[in-house]
């Protein structure tokens, strides 16, 4: 899938730029050949990070690291995720329609039917099987992306390892902290494309913003069977339209697209997932 870049003024409007380190990020190699010394930085990545933040949330509910990360460039998606979250759930009704939630998403984000209902749904059914065992992670779906071909092992494997990271992360301050170094190591790591780094770090922004959306901001309006399981639906919806073949790879080209897709998707996990 290829992944556009919004335009760069759009960005900087963001403030994605406004911080005062400067930090070079390493160029990366055209060789996208598989790593074996990556999962085991990751983990030792992870495991010093689980030790560094083995706190909860402060008494006001606040978090004790900070939810944005400057230094990924797509942290916004995530940040204007939420907000097409928000606006999504005010408009649903107890006779719940994807179809006019798309159309809504479509007219108010001005993406000319980038994508329609049946985009959304298909990503889903071809997602969630492969996705989840019962509300566990499996590695299935990005097994199955990577054999057709459609990701790198690297990329497989940066995904993989921090998924199970997060999944078992202790609270939301952890599980914060593991995925902005997930990010950072990403952004800097010379063995993959950068198509596939912009992908990674698009899917991380939204992994953050979405998880403390439904386990922190909403935890006293909807009860979720699988908090984790909606969060990283959403997520991965990237993957997801990637997996299916009912939906144009081209599905989600820029910024905009990428949340409001996600925060689709995020919906009707929503629905799926609220405890009876």
């Amino acid at each position: 899938m290829r992944f556009k870049v919004l335009f760069v003024s759009f960005i900087l409007a963001g403030g994605l730029f406004t911080s005062c380190e400067k930090e070079e990020v390493i160029g990366f190699s055209p060789n996208d050949s598989s790593d074996e010394n990556l999962k085991s930085e990751l983990e030792e990545l992870f495991e010093e990070t689980r030790e560094e933040h083995n706190f909860s949330l402060k008494s006001s509910g606040q978090l004790n690291v900070p939810l944005s990360n400057k230094k990924n460039p797509f942290d916004i998606v995530g940040e204007k995720h939420n907000e097409a979250l928000d606006l999504i759930r005010s408009q649903s009704s107890s006779d719940f329609d994807i179809c006019q939630l798309t159309d809504l998403i479509n007219r108010e984000y001005n993406l000319n039917n980038a994508f329609n209902c049946s985009d959304i749904n298909n990503s889903f059914d071809s997602g969630k099987d492969l996705f989840f065992n019962g509300n566990n992670y499996s590695s299935q779906l990005f097994d199955n992306l990577l054999s057709n071909n459609e990701i790198s092992t690297n990329e497989r494997n940066i995904l993989n390892s921090t998924t199970i990271a997060v999944f078992g992360a202790n609270n939301m301050n952890q599980k914060i902290a593991l995925l902005k170094a997930a990010e950072n190591y990403t952004r800097n790591y010379p063995h993959i494309s950068e198509e596939s780094r912009d992908r990674i770090l698009t899917s991380f922004a939204i992994f953050r913003y979405s998880s403390f959306y439904w386990e922190i901001e909403e935890a006293d309006d909807v009860e979720l069977a699988c908090s984790v399981c909606v969060a990283a639906a959403d997520a991965y919806a990237y993957y997801w339209a990637l997996n299916s073949p009912d939906v144009d790879d081209n599905v989600i080209q820029d910024n905009a697209t990428a949340y409001s897709f996600s925060s689709l998707v995020s919906r009707v996990a929503e629905v799926i997932y609220t405890a009876p």
